[in-house]
């Protein structure tokens, strides 16, 4: 298992601004019962449940290098403060698919589970196209929200189930 930075501890005000809004619902610091490994924040949202695990770097600069081109095989590659941190994306990947599992198990088996890495005082690229490595979703305090609050298929009774079954497989941490 690698070391990763120490985390943040409070949840982004982006999701409280969220909920109060009735755009969705928060989970914070959840345990995930097969591997043990605690998810930061989970936030139900219209378009699916979004996996939120909080890096604090403060004044690191990310970004999101990519080589290869149209006729190459192309990689991408996380750098935060000047070294390589695609580890944190291997973390967020690994959480999503208990995530899915619990969610199949309580009969909520077609919702999309999202990776959102979450830097906290970092710097972001400034193109939106740059924010993002493969699936995972990068986002920081001011970006968050704009993030999770697109809209989607689930409609609040859905995602008030969804955010129910959530609460029974994943026990609180706090």
């Amino acid at each position: 298992m690698t070391k990763r930075p120490p985390r943040a501890r409070c949840s982004p005000a982006a999701l409280t601004e969220l909920v109060a809004d009735e755009r969705g619902y928060a989970r914070h610091r959840r345990t995930l019962p097969e591997t043990g490994t605690s998810v930061d924040h989970l936030f139900v949202g219209a378009n699916g449940v979004f996996v939120i695990d909080l890096v604090h770097v403060p004044d690191a600069d990310v970004s999101v290098s990519r080589t290869g081109g149209r006729f190459a095989v192309g990689t991408e590659m996380l750098t935060v403060g000047g070294s390589r941190a695609t580890h944190l994306v291997d973390a967020v990947h690994e959480q999503c698919p208990e995530v899915a599992a619990g969610l199949a198990d309580h009969g909520q088996g077609a919702v999309p589970v999202i990776p959102v890495l979450c830097f906290v005082e970092a710097q972001l690229p400034r193109r939106a196209r740059n924010r993002r490595f493969g699936n995972v979703r990068l986002a920081n305090a001011l970006n968050l929200t704009d993030e999770v609050r697109v809209e989607g298929p689930f409609n609040g009774d859905r995602r008030f189930a969804m955010a129910m079954s959530l609460v029974s497989i994943l026990p609180s941490t706090a």
